[in-house]
C-alpha cells in the first residue's frame, strides 16, 4: 500500500475524555501531526498561541508507545513558550497563565488516532491534524535532549531508512513553562535525505520578545542550509545554535552542532523520521505570486502531488534575518488528497500575528478553512495573502489568489508525491468481443470527464489490461470501440484500479 496523508479540522473537546480523529480509508495510522493557533475557524482570537506537535507509532524507547512534543509558542503578557515530550498539542486557557488545554496521543487507531484531554476548557478552539497512514511504511519519532546538544547526536537504532524528517523546536527544554525576560520562540524544518544521507532543508526560524517600555520586536528567517535557533533574549541577529542532519548508514542518525554560544538557551529537538516507500518527498521555498487568479505555488515537483505541508509568514528573503513588521506572523498550513477518490480535498492554515513596536496586547490567531490567509503584523489587511486549492498537476501545486502581497513571501514546504511506480494500477475491462485490437479510451469520474488514455489494445479472450497512473481503487470508464467498423462500439464501461 501507498502512503496516505488526511487533513482534519477538529474543534477540541470542551471536558476532559478522549476524541477520535479518523478519516475514512486512511488504513493503519504510523504518525501524526498537529498545527494550532487556538482560535475558531475562520475568525481571529486575540492573544497569540501557536502550536505544533508530532507523534509517531514508533517511539525512541521501547518501552514508550510514542513519543510527542508540544513545540509552543505562546506569546502572552509574559511572552511564554512551552514544549513537552508527553503532549501532541498545548495552549494556554487564559491571557495571564491558567492551566494549559493538554491533548496527548493515547492511541493509534484503525484510519487516525486518539487523543487524551485533560484540563480541558468550555472555550473550545480549532485545530488542524495530519494523520500520516500505511501498511507498509513507518515513522519514527526522536527526541534529543539539551545535553546531547553540544557535539554530535547519534541514534543508532531506526529500524528504516527514513527519507525525510521533521524537526521541532521551541527553544527550550521538555515539560516546562518558561518566561525568561518575556520572550518566545519556535523552529520548525522540513529534511529530506539523498542517496548518500546528505540533508536538504526548508524550514523558518522565529523569535519575539518584549523590551522596556512593553514594546515587542521580533526575528524571524526562513532558511535552506540547516536547522538554526534564535536566542529570543537578544534584539538583534544572535543565532545561539545551528545544527545539520544526516544519515550515517540506512539505520544510523546523527545530529551536529555547527554552532552553539556559550549562553545559548535550552532546547530540546522532536524529530519524526519517515520512510515513505514508494512516495517522491520534496522540500523547498516557494514564493507566492504577486497576481490575482490561479497561480503555481509550487512547481518543479517530480510526479503529482499527494500532500503539502507548509509554513507561512511574510519574509521576503532566505538565509536572511527579518526584522520588523514582516517578522510579526508565522504559521502553517496544509493541503491533502484524501484516501477515499469519492471526498474533496482537504485544505487549512492556522498563523499567529504579533504587531511589532507595539503592546503585545496587540497579538492575534486566526485559523482559516483556506489553504492559505495570512494577514499583517497587526492583523491588517494590506498584504493580507489569500488563496484556496485549485488542484495538483504533473508538476505543480495550483492555488486561487484572491489576496495577494505586492512582494513574494517565502513559504518553507515539503511535499509527498505518488511516484509513477506508486501510483500505477491494473485496469481491466471484459467486453466479450472477439480477439482483436479494439481503440479503448479510458475517462476519469469526474465532471466533466478528462480523457486518461486513449489507444490501440489488444483483446484475448475478451478483455484487456494494463498499467496506469492511478491510485489503487480509483474509479474509471472506458470506451471501447472497433476501429474497422466505427459505428460499432460498446457503452461505457466502469472499472476499478486494483
Amino acid at each position: 500500500m501507498v502512503m496516505k496523508i488526511a487533513l482534519n479540522n477538529t474543534t477540541e473537546r470542551s471536558t476532559n475524555g478522549t476524541q477520535d480523529i479518523t478519516t475514512t480509508g486512511l488504513g493503519t495510522t504510523i504518525g501524526a501531526i498537529g498545527l494550532g493557533a487556538q482560535s475558531t475557524i475562520d475568525s481571529f482570537q486575540s492573544a497569540l498561541r501557536l502550536s505544533a506537535g508530532l507523534a509517531s507509532s514508533v517511539a525512541d524507547q521501547a518501552t514508550v508507545q510514542s513519543k510527542i512534543i508540544s513545540g509552543r509558542n505562546t506569546f502572552i503578557n509574559t511572552n511564554q513558550h512551552y514544549a513537552d515530550e508527553g503532549l501532541f498539542l498545548g495552549r494556554r486557557n487564559s491571557n495571564n497563565g491558567g492551566s494549559i488545554v493538554e491533548q496527548a496521543v493515547s492511541a493509534f487507531i484503525t484510519d487516525g488516532f486518539t487523543l487524551n484531554y485533560t484540563d480541558a476548557s468550555s472555550n473550545v478552539r480549532d485545530f488542524l491534524t495530519l494523520t500520516i497512514a500505511s501498511d507498509t511504511e513507518q515513522a519514527k519519532m526522536v527526541k534529543v535532549d539539551e545535553n546531547q546538544l553540544n557535539g554530535a547526536f547519534t541514534d543508532t537504532t531506526i529500524p528504516f531508512r527514513p527519507t525525510c524528517a521533521l524537526v521541532l523546536t521551541a527553544n527550550d527544554d521538555f515539560r516546562g513553562i518558561t518566561a525568561h525576560e518575556g520572550y518566545a520562540s519556535m523552529t520548525y524544518c522540513f529534511i529530506t535525505f539523498d542517496d548518500l544521507g546528505a540533508a536538504t532543508y526548508a524550514g523558518q526560524t522565529h523569535s519575539t520578545r518584549l523590551v522596556d517600555g512593553g514594546s515587542t520586536e521580533a526575528l524571524a528567517m526562513v532558511n535552506n542550509d540547516a536547522i538554526y535557533t534564535f536566542d529570543p533574549t537578544e534584539d538583534n541577529a544572535n543565532f545561539d545554535g545551528k545544527f545539520t542532519l544526516e544519515l550515517t548508514s540506512d539505520t544510523n542518525l546523527r545530529l551536529n552542532t555547527v554552532q552553539r554560544t556559550a549562553d545559548a538557551q535550552a532546547a530540546e529537538f522532536a524529530i519524526m523520521l519517515i520512510d515513505t516507500g514508494d512516495y517522491d518527498v520534496t522540500v523547498g521555498i516557494a514564493d507566492t505570486p504577486t497576481t490575482t487568479g490561479i497561480q503555481s505555488l509550487i512547481t518543479g515537483l517530480p510526479s503529482e502531488a499527494q500532500a503539502i505541508i507548509y509554513g507561512i509568514n511574510h519574509i521576503e528573503s532566505v538565509n536572511t534575518v527579518t526584522t520588523g513588521a514582516n517578522a510579526g506572523t508565522m504559521g502553517f498550513g496544509a493541503i491533502t488528497r484524501p484516501p477515499d477518490v469519492a471526498a474533496g480535498n482537504a485544505e487549512g492554515c492556522a498563523n499567529a500575528m504579533n504587531e511589532i513596536g507595539v503592546s503585545t496586547t496587540n497579538a492575534q490567531n486566526y485559523t482559516s478553512s483556506a489553504a492559505i490567509e495570512v494577514y499583517d503584523d497587526d492583523g491588517g489587511s494590506t498584504n493580507k495573502i489569500k488563496g484556496t486549492f485549485d488542484s495538483f498537476t504533473a508538476s505543480t501545486v495550483e492555488v486561487n489568489f484572491t489576496d495577494v502581497s505586492s512582494a513574494a513571501k517565502k513559504f518553507p514546504y515539503i511535499a509527498f508525491s505518488a511516484s509513477v511506480e506508486a501510483i500505477s494500477s491494473i485496469v481491466t475491462f471484459d467486453v466479450g468481443a472477439p480477439d482483436g485490437t479494439y481503440l479503448t479510451t479510458i475517462l476519469s469520474d469526474s465532471t466533466p470527464a478528462e480523457i486518461i488514455t486513449s489507444e490501440f489494445r489488444e483483446f484475448t479472450s475478451g478483455s484487456t489490461s494494463f498499467s496506469i497512473s492511478l491510485e489503487v481503487g480509483a474509479q474509471v470508464y472506458g470506451l471501447v470501440r472497433d476501429n474497422s467498423v466505427p459505428s460499432l462500439f460498446c457503452a461505457p464501461l466502469k472499472a476499478v484500479s486494483t
